[in-house]
């Protein structure tokens, strides 16, 4: 499946691209290599509707592939990429504030973009304005990205960042993509990963709040609104496809593994395929895949994202099996407004 990543000149996509996969795809490197020339000198030779052409093939194809892709701030401009972007499950936006962006498009001397030395910042604002609408409609999934480069907190150390692990979990590809530089540290629960901001363990903590099919995460919020006096800095919506999967060969399933949210979005798909199968809940969904890993003889399978298949070395027996595909799950940062305001 193709991740694009989406948004205004400035907003980190490349960094973040070559973040998640160093073999990632630089959309407008591309297109200048297929050109023979820089993007700019070719809208003022050969005009914009023949570029617009070109990079609605080139995006094309990309979808095609099992990239990550990091696109060109223009990219949504034309109705038919948005076309093409909105058939697409896994497009990321990255958002961020017109003075945020602005501030730092000014502050990199050495990568002038055209598009900022040709308007004015009043001109650029109507641009942004314009595109961020375009962007919201195709992408699948929104991110506010608190940090694009490496940085130090006030202990002079690099920040951590808190999250329901192992790795694999869907808490884990949230982190990756919001904190790409940072060190993060996986959690057993839920629970745990909020303790660790309280007792000053980590920089930021990344929980689930909500699921668009089941409804509120309860180990979250009840800890947040009874226990703790913690605020959220920045909100990531995640789509959740849910995968069935076993260690390779296995074609006896007696008990299924997963986190409770992930148990109850299969469990149309279970009813119907194994009826007779146990289900046993654990602290995430990775973690149950790790576990079923971990049993290589017994019959058991687990419900985690697609990336615990490479990263437990296990195989698909079922793909999406969430009971409605528009399954979304919200994701609160949890920590410091003046060290958010800060980065």
């Amino acid at each position: 499946m193709t991740k694009v990543l989406l948004g205004f000149m400035g907003s980190g996509k490349t960094t973040i691209a070559r973040k998640l996969d160093s073999d990632f795809v630089d959309m407008d490197a591309l297109l200048e290599d297929r050109l023979g020339m820089p993007i700019a000198r070719f809208f003022e030779e050969k005009g914009e509707a023949a570029f617009r052409q070109l990079e609605e093939e080139v995006l094309a194809d990309l979808l095609k592939t099992d990239k990550v892709i990091s696109t060109g701030g223009g990219i949504v401009i034309s109705p038919r990429n948005r076309a093409l972007l909105k058939q697409n499950p896994d497009n990321i936006y990255l958002k961020a504030d017109f003075e945020t962006l602005y501030q730092r498009i000014s502050a990199d001397k050495d990568n002038q973009r055209p598009l900022f030395l040709k308007n004015s910042k009043e001109g650029l604002a109507a641009i942004f304005k314009e595109r961020q609408v375009w962007y919201e409609e195709v992408a699948s999934q929104s991110c506010r990205c608190l940090k694009l480069k490496p940085r130090r907190n006030y202990r002079g150390t690099e920040m951590k960042i808190a999250y329901l692990g192992p790795k694999g979990s869907f808490s884990h590809h949230v982190v990756q993509t919001a904190f790409p530089h940072e060190e993060l540290e996986p959690f057993s629960n839920i629970t745990d990963v909020i303790k660790a901001y309280e007792q000053g363990l980590v920089d930021y903590s990344v929980v689930p709040v909500e699921n668009s099919i089941e409804g509120s995460v309860h180990e979250t919020l009840d800890y947040l609104f009874h226990q703790a006096r913690i605020q959220a800095v920045a909100e990531i919506v995640q789509p959740i496809h849910q995968q069935l999967m076993a260690v390779p060969g296995q074609v006896k399933i007696e008990k299924i593994f997963s986190h409770p949210q992930a148990l109850a979005q299969g469990k149309k798909f279970i009813d119907e395929h194994f009826p007779d199968a146990q289900l046993e809940v654990t602290a995430s969904t990775a973690y149950a895949a790790r576990y079923v890993s971990e049993h290589p003889d017994q019959p058991f399978a687990a419900i985690a994202p697609k990336s615990s298949v490479g990263e437990y070395g296990l195989e698909l027996i079922a793909q999406d099996i969430q009971e409605m595909e528009a399954n979304f799950t919200r994701f609160w940062v949890l920590g410091s407004q003046d060290t958010a305001n800060a980065l």
